[in-house]
């Protein structure tokens, strides 16, 4: 729920509830393997254990040129951006908020970039932003769902889809 529950809710809008859902339903149906991060789901496909995985940018990306195994954008692409927290009755809350101040700015945000990841702010001129990254003809997605304010509804309606294939994880007979 990381990154390919949101990714998946951000679809939602693009495809309309219906359209959704019906793709949720053919994915789920095919009984796929629900991995815990990306790069198992990228390993999977590179060692020809699985045709198609889900992953994000920065991760299926490392993928050998040359190799048989390539990486594409949906249409549109769902962006889901990383972010931090202040958690309650932390041992320095100064602290944290200074750092957080500093993740949001352009400095903090150019070394964000520098691991290989997307930055949150738009204008900020580096390799990794998503003018550099999509393909011409890819919009991006994001921020046309409640995921992050209200993760709960998301996480119970994937629960529900995909209860078949984590069924059938934990008995072993996926993957």
């Amino acid at each position: 729920m990381i990154s390919t529950g949101p990714a998946l809710a951000e679809l939602h809008s693009a495809l309309g509830t219906a359209g959704a859902s019906a793709l949720l339903t053919q994915v789920a149906a095919g009984q796929p393997l629900l991995v815990g991060d990306n790069e198992r789901s990228v390993l999977e496909v590179a060692t020809g254990d699985r045709w198609v995985g889900l992953s994000i940018w920065n991760v299926a990306r490392r993928v050998r040129p040359g190799t048989p195994v390539r990486y594409v954008f949906l249409a549109p692409t769902p962006c889901v951006p990383g972010f931090a927290a202040l958690a309650r009755g932390g041992a320095s809350p100064n602290l944290a908020r200074l750092f957080l101040a500093w993740l949001a700015s352009s400095g903090g945000q150019r070394a964000y970039a520098e691991t290989g990841r997307i930055p949150a702010l738009p204008d900020l001129d580096v390799p990794t932003a998503l003018t550099r990254i999509l393909p011409p003809g890819i919009t991006p997605l994001f921020g046309s769902t409640d995921w992050l304010s209200e993760p709960e509804g998301w996480v119970e309606r994937f629960r529900q889809v995909f209860a078949t294939s984590s069924d059938a994880a934990r008995a072993g007979k996926l993957g």
